[in-house]
């Protein structure tokens, strides 16, 4: 009677065993399938440009009243240098506090040095896909944004952020810069 007891008992352990390890293999397998997609850090570059008989020219600065300038954000994968295939770029500006936008009289862009001293902050322009809907022959990776034509000479921050979601590679923010606008010679 003792040895059948001993047998029942080491079963019943057995059993047990096996369910808790069933179990944790279970959970396993589904917490890895659940967090198995990586991200990647990203390379988030901001690029000031006109858009003329098809072609994309870099420009760091334009005369005033002249030709439209077109802001255009290119994510691609840290290290790989793979574009990114979704995601969407959100364009923005610096913008002095108190003042309306698109007032020609007082201008509310502002350069970047103004909103890293807090006397002026970011405001969003757009958001884009990056997917090159926005940039006719440039490829996934790029959103392009027509800022338009300056009237007033100055100097504006711009930036962007890329919201990542599903896109493999991680939310992040790119450098920001100042494009400037001359006076007409």
């Amino acid at each position: 009677m003792k040895t059948r007891n001993i047998s029942l008992k080491i079963s019943a352990v057995s059993r047990f065993i096996f369910v808790v390890v069933l179990s944790t293999l279970t959970l396993g397998a589904h917490s890895f399938s659940q967090g198995s997609k990586v991200v990647n850090p990203g390379s988030y570059e901001l690029n000031f440009e006109v858009y003329s008989n098809g072609v994309y020219t870099p420009v760091t600065s334009l005369p005033v009243s002249s030709q439209e300038l077109i802001l255009r954000a290119y994510v691609v994968e840290e290290g790989s240098g793979t574009p990114a295939q979704s995601g969407t770029a959100i364009f923005e500006y610096c913008s002095y506090k108190g003042r309306p936008p698109r007032d020609i009289e007082r201008a509310d862009e502002a350069p970047k040095e103004a909103c890293d001293a807090g006397i002026a902050s970011w405001r969003r322009l757009q958001s884009i896909d990056v997917n090159a809907g926005s940039c006719p022959q440039l490829g996934v990776g790029n959103a392009c944004m027509n800022f338009g034509v300056v009237m007033i000479p100055r100097d504006v921050g711009f930036r962007f952020r890329f919201n990542g979601k599903k896109s493999g590679i991680n939310s992040g923010t790119s450098d920001a810069s100042n494009f400037t606008w001359t006076a007409t010679p």
